[in-house]
């Protein structure tokens, strides 16, 4: 989508696309999106969430990171497959690692990319669920530095299969 001929003025952005039930502005000042209830356009589904309730997954937009790497990356749409892996990969994890809590009582928030090697990386920001993250978890990516076991960061090889990443925040 095009707003023309102005910006839109909620976050100054001039496209937007249609994406796995969400319009994701593309351009704005800031990364945002707001979830589709009803439309008739075509919107392009790459996922279906019916077993994923509790995942969010995230267009990877790197003019909105900090690193100079990340730059470079290339975002890459997970299909209902690749979600499935990145589950699977994660129940084993969580089982394996005592300082986690239950798998189920964290909401996923999901950003995929292609590294300059070509290998599929997944970010993945785990949070408890409370009342905040229930409210929010879907629309914007969350960044805390504290937390416990209530703030996890895994970065995933998906490619390798291999967890490169794994940082339990600190004690709250």
């Amino acid at each position: 989508m095009k707003f023309f001929p102005f910006r839109l003025k909620y976050n100054r952005s001039e496209f937007a696309v249609l994406k796995n039930g969400f319009v994701e502005f593309i351009d704005g000042e800031y990364p945002d999106r707001m979830k589709i209830k009803k439309t008739s356009l075509t919107v392009k589904n790459f996922i279906d969430f019916k077993n994923f309730k509790d995942y969010s997954v995230f267009t990877f937009y790197n003019n909105f990171k900090n690193s100079p790497d990340e730059k470079d990356f290339k975002n890459q749409n997970l299909t209902t497959d690749e979600l499935i892996k990145i589950d699977n990969i994660l129940k084993q994890t969580f089982k394996e690692n005592k300082k986690a809590r239950d798998f189920k009582e964290y909401f996923k928030q999901v950003e995929s990319f292609k590294s300059k090697s070509g290998e599929n990386i997944i970010y993945i920001h785990c949070f408890c669920k409370d009342t905040d993250m229930m409210e929010n978890y879907e629309y914007y990516l969350t960044s805390r530095s504290d937390g416990g076991n209530c703030n996890i960061f895994i970065q995933l090889n998906l490619t390798s299969g291999k967890i490169e990443v794994l940082n339990i925040a600190g004690m709250a």
